[in-house]
């Protein structure tokens, strides 16, 4: 009997690990997974919330009660004539998480020198530590504007930064944060562009603002033949816990409120016009749709993967 398959079957658009083509009209974009994250305790993304009503929900998803683990995704987009970057992961910031963002790019023949937008939505270590080499201190995107909010540089400038919220993590870590924040700032400042929100970067591309996570947290809202799409950054870590729950926030969160009065807003938009999104933290590739319940709440509804034979 012959083959069912008398030729090898084609390379799968998707078939390169950890990088996720995007269907976006004419325009080229990925998903690319950077590094992953521990998330333990699991009360630490639900401060505040009773032991079993975070086991209650998780176990209904087959889920562990007591941990979780993040995707950490930068978006890239062939945007005309320009290659856009969306945040950089961690880089070599920490030792034992390289980010593995390079990689990915070089698997696109893109090199570093190629990237001429980087859209920053916070300088939290782990979306702009890609962007400069610690050691030697010489940025990884030499060619690139750095959109950055005016509210997002001010906030980091501060001595120091007011962290509002920010009690519970260990001193050594927000350390670390505010010197990554900084050193970003020092070492890009001849090519960061700040803007306000609401303000259109390139044709078709949006910044709004996101407040909440930190002050100056940016979400970016893509338009092209493909229809609307946005990077919603940190305002929501996990698809669970913060859709299911959207007024539980995270040890993180520089403001636990106006975190959770931001994504609210931001969920009952994505809801009603049913937009497209990208959250960086959630499950790679991290990208769906949100619908609202009839409680109250939101799901998320994550893309199903398609594949060319």
């Amino acid at each position: 009997m012959g083959s069912a398959y008398p030729e090898p079957p084609k390379q799968p658009t998707n078939g390169r690990s950890g990088a996720y083509r995007l269907s976006s009209g004419e325009t080229d974009a990925w998903v690319l997974f950077d590094h992953s994250i521990w998330g333990v305790p699991i009360q630490q993304f639900a401060v505040g919330a009773p032991d079993l009503t975070i086991a209650e929900l998780m176990e209904r998803h087959f889920l562990p009660s007591n941990t979780l683990q993040f995707s950490s995704d930068p978006l890239l987009f062939r945007w005309a004539d320009e290659t856009v970057l969306v945040d950089t992961g961690i880089g070599t910031q920490m030792l034992g998480n390289t980010g593995l963002l390079p990689q990915h790019l070089a698997a696109l023949n893109i090199r570093p020198e190629e990237i001429s937008v980087v859209l920053m939505t916070h300088l939290h270590a782990d979306h702009i530590g890609g962007a400069f080499d610690p050691a030697s201190g010489r940025a990884i995107f030499p060619n690139a504007k750095f959109f950055i909010s005016e509210a997002e540089i001010d906030f980091w400038s501060q001595s120091p930064p007011d962290l509002g919220d920010i009690r519970d993590l260990p001193q050594e870590l927000i350390d670390f944060t505010i010197h990554c924040a900084r050193r970003a700032l020092s070492i890009l400042e001849r090519q960061i562009q700040p803007f306000k929100p609401d303000s259109e970067l390139l044709p078709g591309i949006t910044a709004i603002a996101l407040p909440g996570h930190t002050p100056g947290h940016s979400g970016f809202v893509f338009k092209s033949s493909g229809g609307e799409f946005i990077g919603t950054g940190d305002t929501m870590h996990d698809p669970i816990l913060h859709l299911t729950h959207p007024e539980w926030t995270s040890i993180g969160d520089c403001s636990r409120a106006q975190t959770a009065q931001t994504r609210r807003k931001l969920l009952d938009v994505l809801a009603r016009d049913r937009t497209r999104f990208h959250a960086y933290h959630f499950p790679f590739p991290g990208t769906g749709r949100v619908r609202a319940t009839v409680d109250g709440a939101y799901e998320f509804v994550p893309e199903r993967l398609w594949w060319e034979s």
